[in-house]
């Protein structure tokens, strides 16, 4: 899913299931309301339970669009298979879709207005509006889902076998 702020990817571990959430749960702070912003000691926090984990990253500033990040652990005959799925936050999927369709639906109403006497920019200014929105949408999330693959490869010695 390329062009949605939504990725579906499949982990091949060499390790065994056990030291893959040994070495998770070595990775991920549990997740704290944070008063004071001290520089973390790791850079994940969430939720490791059983052989599923929920997690996101642990930035500096503020970044709405980052990926909440879900993932299952299972054996394998070649080691340990990492599901994992990366999505917007469900409050920020629904306000993008409510504001994308406002912007739209004034543009529909422009375009189909029965007096006709609208200019150019009434109709490219809308256009304009959903263009940025999206691009805002997907750099952001792009940009944190390429860490947090980076550190899963990394972390674990993973390879990717499925990439949706």
């Amino acid at each position: 899913m390329k062009y949605l702020p939504f990725e579906h990817i499949i982990y091949i571990s060499p390790f065994p299931q056990d030291e893959v959430m040994a070495i998770l749960s070595r990775s991920v702070d549990r997740k704290t309301v944070r008063i004071f912003k001290n520089g973390p000691v790791k850079e994940y926090e969430g939720i490791i339970d059983g052989q599923r984990f929920k997690i996101s990253r642990i930035i500096r500033g503020r970044n709405s669009f980052q990926p909440r990040i879900t993932g299952t652990v299972q054996p394998d005959t070649t080691g340990t298979r990492i599901e994992i799925k990366m999505q917007l936050h469900l409050f920020v999927l629904i306000f993008s879709v409510f504001w994308g369709l406002m912007v739209a639906g004034f543009l529909i109403v422009d375009v189909t207005s029965a007096n006709m006497s609208y200019s150019y920019v009434d109709i490219l200014l809308p256009i304009f509006m959903l263009i940025i929105f999206y691009l805002m949408v997907i750099l952001g999330f792009k940009t944190e889902t390429k860490k947090s693959r980076r550190f899963f490869e990394q972390l674990l010695d993973a390879k990717i076998i499925l990439d949706k």
